[in-house]
């Protein structure tokens, strides 16, 4: 069995009991055995005090015109990781495709969307979205050391998206969620890896190797294929 991993999984974690805590601590989760196959749903709250497999995902955004990634600073109310920069994350409702789940966490947290109701792909005269496809999938595991899942363990069978922009969108016109990001920006994609390797404070850092080589490869194959497709034109 392949070694499990930690990477960039989001925890929902603000403690304060209002109606929207309660409901995310009781949104039902599919569980998974260890090779990803579903068994039952549970309440959000008993997977993670159980431990239980899941699946939750992770939206990178890239302008291919650029080679630029948006990312987020997450919110200061946030209990784990307040105020530091990352990608789109979340976890996969019961029931839901994680693909459709990536494509509405993508809209809520930075209002990009295709503009084809039925469809993943199609560039937006707003959102210039092109194409929202799966990079890879990566088995994650970690103890949660603080909020309100401390002392419990966090088991995500994560997939890791690409959301891919024909050109940036101003971040004046996207409409964050203060209650996840309170801002946004885009960098250059060896910014973030320098700031990977250093393990710069003011960034998530992946715990895991093996995802920020895989990150880093997609995203740049991504934007060297969108360069050649320019060229060729």
């Amino acid at each position: 069995m392949a070694p499990v991993q930690s990477a960039l999984i989001d925890i929902d974690d603000d403690e304060h009991q209002d109606p929207e805590h309660e409901e995310k601590m009781h949104c039902m989760l599919d569980v998974l055995n260890s090779e990803g196959q579903f068994i039952m749903s549970k309440p959000r709250y008993v997977v993670h005090r159980e431990g239980f497999w899941h699946r939750a995902l992770n939206v990178w955004v890239i302008d291919l015109s650029t080679g630029r990634v948006l990312i987020g600073q997450r919110a200061a109310s946030k209990d784990i990781d307040p105020g530091k920069w990352t990608c789109v994350s979340g976890r996969v409702p019961s029931g839901e495709l994680s693909m459709n789940a990536a494509v509405d966490q993508l809209d809520n947290e930075f209002s990009i969307k295709p503009t084809q109701a039925s469809g993943i792909t199609g560039a937006g005269a707003t959102s210039a979205l092109r194409e929202v496809s799966l990079m890879f999938s990566i088995k994650c595991c970690r103890d949660i050391t603080n909020g309100v899942f401390a002392g419990q363990r966090d088991a995500t069978w994560l997939d890791v998206y690409a959301a891919c922009l024909c050109e940036e969108i101003p971040v004046e016109k996207l409409k964050l969620d203060l209650r996840d990001k309170q801002a946004a920006r885009y960098i250059r994609l060896e910014q973030l890896r320098r700031a990977y390797a250093r393990r710069d404070p003011e960034f998530v850092i992946p715990a895991n190797e093996e995802y920020i080589a895989k990150l880093f490869k997609y995203l740049n194959k991504l934007f060297k294929n969108f360069q050649a497709e320019q060229k060729g034109q």
